[in-house]
């Protein structure tokens, strides 16, 4: 599956206002409070336990990591979407 073929399956999962595709939004979540950085494919803004079952099934499907993100303020780069996230 194509990166838009996904990014349009987490709308459909999350509504469009709960997913950040877009250059400048990625950017906010490239990096933690570590000089690393790895921008990720897609943000999706979660609000229920479906969500997550159906969002984590499509990345299992396509075999895409899914990273967990809180707050962003880890220093050993815990939340950015690596090769080591899988």
């Amino acid at each position: 599956m194509r990166p838009r073929t996904v990014t349009r399956e987490l709308r459909r999962i999350v509504g469009d206002e709960a997913v950040r595709d877009g250059a400048s939004e990625l950017l906010a979540y490239s990096y933690d409070g570590t000089f690393q950085q790895a921008m990720p494919m897609a943000v999706a803004m979660v609000r229920a336990t479906e969500q997550v079952s159906a969002i984590v099934r499509l990345a299992g499907e396509e075999g895409i990591p899914v990273v967990a993100r809180g707050t962003s303020t880890g220093l050993a780069g815990g939340s950015l979407p690596t090769a080591r996230s899988c």
